[in-house]
């Protein structure tokens, strides 16, 4: 059995991306996800990173 990938346009992944609750990125008409591309990782990250600049 041939199983068949389907093609995005840019338009269709930046309309895609607008709405997702995970970031996700676009290589050759493909969206493949993105590990840790959540809003909820990028505030951790962001408190971690304020916190040793704090201590630092």
């Amino acid at each position: 059995m041939v199983s068949t990938k389907r093609r995005y346009s840019l338009d269709e992944y930046r309309a895609l991306e607008e709405k997702a609750e995970r970031r996700s990125e676009y290589r050759d008409g493909e969206i493949v996800p993105m590990p840790g591309g959540t809003l909820k990782h990028s505030r951790i990250s962001r408190n971690i990173l304020t916190y040793l600049t704090s201590v630092l």
